[in-house]
This record gives structure tokens, C-alpha cells and sequence, in this order.
């Protein structure tokens, strides 16, 4: 049996390997001129807005009269519809009244993991020419699970970059942080490769 050096070795290996695939080949960012039909106002595409921060996510951009399109993203359920859930969702956390009949979000089912989020290419095209913001908010949370089964978040995360990269107005930057010490949980340790991409 590898020694405990060796098996952390080989496991930042896996990590890094596994980083390396999904940040290599990254669409080239393109010259970027505003549009005349894009008025004041921001356009912003959230995703995981049926869990509890998510709720409140959208609660706030619909009540922000700087926001003028909201596209909230979120995974299929086999169980009810998209608009049933996002409204239980709402009532539960006591956001519905904010939300309530607002004409400037749109609900869409979507599997981030998937090419094209896992929509329809007119709608994917839409956003990429509308989109001003994207606010990444859906995440397994599970501290148990190990690294390799957030693939398929890291492949959302990847997708969202590379939406974000042929989008049609300019980046913005954030503030970033770095986490020193995330080995060893899985979770944390995709949260860090995650924020570690361009």
C-alpha cells in the first residue's frame, strides 16, 4: 500500500489533471461593441434560484429597477414543473410578493453540465447577446461527497465560462480570494478549482 505522502501526491495530481481539462481550450474572448438596442439596464442570468439563497438572489434582482431581464436557470425535475417549484420556493421563504407576476424574469430548465446549458440554441443565442451579468448560485452542497463527483458541476462551471467569454458585452472584474487548504473535501476542493478558473 502507497504511503500516505504518496497517496496526497498522486491525489493533488488527480486535482490538478482533472483542473487542467477544463481549463484548457477556452473560446477567444472577441472585440466587443455595445449594441444600439441595448438600452440601460441590466441583463442577468442566475442559476439556482429554487434554493433558499437562490430565492432571495432573484427577490432582489426583481425588486432592483436597474435589472431589466432576469433568465433563472435551473435543473429539471421529473416530480413538477419549473414554475410550480420556483413559487413554492418563494412562498416558503416569504419572497413571493417580490417575485409574483414580474414580467422581466424567465424561468428556464436547464442542465449546465450539457452543451449549450442544456437548452435550446435560440435561447442560448439570446442570452449570450443579452446577458450583462451571470450570478452562479446552484452548487451541490455536500461535504461528503469526493471530488470526482462534482464533474459535472465543474463542466457547469466550465460552460458558464465559456458562455461568459462569447457573451457580447465586455467582463467586468471581481474581487477574488484565494482558499489556502481545501484538501481532503471533495466539496472544497471543487469550490477551489472552480474559482481557480479564468
Amino acid at each position: 500500500m502507497p504511503s500516505p505522502n504518496v497517496q496526497r501526491e498522486d491525489h493533488i495530481r488527480h486535482l490538478f489533471d482533472t483542473l487542467a481539462r477544463y481549463s484548457a481550450g477556452f473560446p477567444r474572448k472577441q472585440p466587443r461593441f455595445p449594441s444600439r438596442n441595448q438600452g440601460p439596464g441590466d441583463v442577468i442570468l442566475v442559476t439556482g434560484t429554487t434554493g433558499g439563497l437562490g430565492c432571495n438572489i432573484l427577490s432582489q434582482l426583481c425588486l432592483d429597477p436597474r435589472v431589466k431581464r432576469i433568465y433563472a436557470l435551473n435543473r429539471a425535475s421529473i416530480a413538477e414543473g419549473l414554475t410550480e417549484r420556483q413559487s413554492k420556493a418563494l412562498k416558503k421563504r416569504g419572497v413571493l410578493e417580490d417575485c409574483l407576476g414580474d414580467p422581466k424574469y424567465q424561468l428556464v430548465e436547464a442542465c449546465l453540465s450539457e452543451p449549450l446549458l442544456g437548452i435550446n440554441a435560440q435561447l442560448y443565442t439570446e442570452i449570450c447577446n443579452r446577458i450583462t451579468h451571470i450570478i452562479h448560485n446552484a452548487w451541490p452542497v455536500n461535504l461528503w461527497k469526493p471530488f470526482d463527483k462534482f464533474e459535472d458541476s465543474l463542466q457547469g462551471v466550465r460552460n458558464l465560462i465559456d458562455l461568459a467569454l462569447v457573451r457580447k458585452y465586455p467582463a467586468m472584474s471581481a474581487p477574488e480570494e484565494s482558499l489556502s487548504d481545501s484538501l481532503g473535501v471533495g466539496y472544497a476542493e471543487a469550490n477551489t478549482g472552480a474559482e481557480m478558473s479564468p
